[in-house]
């Protein structure tokens, strides 16, 4: 009898497991997740893709087919907290998205470079479609709360440059004992192992700051497309869609040895700087999910 439901009980465990075929990741891709057992991902994009995303989804999925638990980090305040709860609790239909960020500071359009674009609505409809089929993903914001937290307001006054970074170190060091798995998506700059220096100014990064040992830091590169984002140009700032400058690498999307990679012209830029490189092919803009009128 025991045997009997053994055999049921695993039968249950296959059924709901998402197949790993379908996770469609780069080649390469289980590598990162056994580098980084034990350890917060911190995957570092040019915002604005739709690439950079739709890596992290595949990410994901492979992570729950092995039949672990995940969080998913995303950089954004820790006051969409509620919001994102509510959206993965939805059936995700049109109320369930225009509750989510129509009213919400973050996604109406004050955000605007990639964080909150499309792709992005994309990818987090992706975790609340794994956790409608029962499966163990949640999602976590888990930047900088300027608007319902006192103490991160008092950080940023003190710390400007850095608060943002001491602050969404804080919170993964917290995640990390609920879930087997931590999987983040940040700014190429928040994810590096190490701060970036100029002059007298010392730039932390989550990586930096995290206790050592904690996280694996990842470096996302296309080679070239756009990108959807804000730039200063004479003053002026300028949304919409930009060229992105080609990287070193073509052919199709892999995770890239890590000697490979260091012999290009990043290498020595990167070289202590990241754990992990992937390819990820030529970058497609996602446009915002809302755009303001300049």
């Amino acid at each position: 009898m025991a045997m009997i439901v053994v055999a049921i009980f695993t039968t249950l465990l296959a059924l709901s497991a998402p197949d790993v075929s379908s996770c469609e990741e780069p080649v390469g891709s289980e590598s990162l997740l056994a580098a980084s057992s034990g350890q917060v991902l911190l995957i570092g994009e040019g915002h604005g893709t739709e690439q950079a995303p739709e890596f992290v989804e595949s990410i994901v999925c492979l992570a729950l087919s092995s039949g672990e638990s995940v969080v998913l980090g995303l950089e954004q305040s820790a006051g969409e907290q509620a919001g994102l709860d509510a959206y993965l609790r939805s059936d995700g239909g049109e109320d369930a998205r225009t509750a989510l960020t129509v009213s919400s500071r973050f996604w109406n359009g004050q955000r605007r470079d990639g964080r909150s674009s499309e792709a992005m609505l994309d990818l987090i409809e992706a975790v609340r479609l794994r956790r409608a089929d029962g499966l163990p993903v949640d999602i976590a914001a888990i930047d900088l709360d300027l608007y319902g937290d006192a103490a991160d307001r008092q950080l940023a006054e003190n710390d400007p440059h850095n608060a943002r970074d001491r602050v969404m170190a804080r919170n993964l060091e917290t995640l990390r004992d609920q879930a087997d798995r931590v999987i983040v998506l940040v700014g190429n700059r928040h994810a590096r192992r190490r701060p970036m220096e100029h002059g007298d100014l010392v730039l932390e990064s989550i990586g930096s700051l995290m206790v050592d040992g904690h996280s694996h830091s990842v470096l996302l590169e296309t080679s070239g497309g756009e990108s959807w984002g804000c730039r200063r140009v004479d003053g002026e700032t300028e949304c919409g869609v930009h060229s992105r400058t080609a990287a070193f690498f073509e052919g199709p999307p892999r995770v890239i040895d890590r000697a490979a990679f260091l012999e290009t012209p990043l290498g020595p830029v990167f070289a202590n700087a990241f754990d992990s490189f992937v390819f990820l092919g030529p970058s497609t803009a996602s446009m915002p999910v809302i755009v303001l009128q300049q």
